[in-house]
């Protein structure tokens, strides 16, 4: 087995591609990804997702937590950028509302931290140079968002936001405007489900809503976008 130590951080492993899920400190594995035909994704050793938050968090000014993050979940990918293999760590813990992405070189040093996306996860290939996923944007009471991102590589150690789009957004408002209208639920929830077709983003969109004096919630697809993606 390949082993790549990278002092204080964490190893990688066998060439396959694994996801884990952990909880305090105990990571499991649940998910695997396709490799990549010109950068095969290695597997990552059990408490690299662990170190990779630990390393989220120490970019952010904030401790370790000694403790563990609860509901812990993790997932790798390797992208081919120019002429050399970066592996991309996703990472989220505490129901979505942390976590983040962290880009490795071949040698296992960190490139880049991205601590912004929390819930980061489902990794997906976007071709040389470029990596989706899906990440919270809100979560709180009547209200939910995450959204599909692909992030494009300038460099090896910079990424830039090329296309981000809803994944799932909830908006629930409930009660009156005044007191001569009675109370209702309005809502609208959007959905979008994205792929990758070469060097085009495929979105197919579709909305749930109710409006005031609507009786019962109404549907509609809202076709298919294609995006190029550069």
């Amino acid at each position: 087995m390949l082993k790549l130590i990278v002092p204080g951080l964490w190893a990688l492993g066998s060439l396959t591609t694994t996801g884990l899920v952990a909880d305090a400190r105990t990571v499991k594995p649940v998910a695997a990804f396709a490799q990549e035909r010109q950068c095969p994704t290695r597997g990552v050793a059990r408490d690299a997702y662990v170190r990779a938050v630990d390393s989220l968090e120490t970019s952010e000014g904030h401790s370790p937590t000694q403790g563990g993050y609860p509901q812990l979940e993790g997932a790798a990918l390797s992208v081919l950028v120019s002429r050399s293999c970066v592996s991309v760590l996703a990472v989220n813990w505490d129901g979505e509302l942390s976590g983040g992405l962290v880009f490795l070189d071949d040698a296992g040093h960190v490139l880049n931290r991205e601590a912004s996306y929390h819930g980061a996860r489902d990794l997906l290939s976007a071709g040389p140079n470029r990596v989706a996923f899906t990440y919270t944007a809100n979560k709180g009471s009547g209200l939910y968002e995450s959204r599909h991102v692909v992030l494009c590589a300038l460099r090896s150690d910079v990424w830039v936001e090329c296309l981000n789009v809803i994944a799932h957004k909830l908006d629930i408002v409930s009660g009156s405007s005044s007191s001569s209208h009675p109370d209702s639920d309005l809502m609208m929830e959007q959905w979008g489900q994205l792929s990758i077709r070469g060097d085009t983003a495929v979105i197919k969109r579709r909305v749930t809503y109710q409006r005031e004096g609507d009786k019962k919630t109404r549907e509609l697809d809202l076709g298919v976008a294609r995006l190029a993606l550069p």
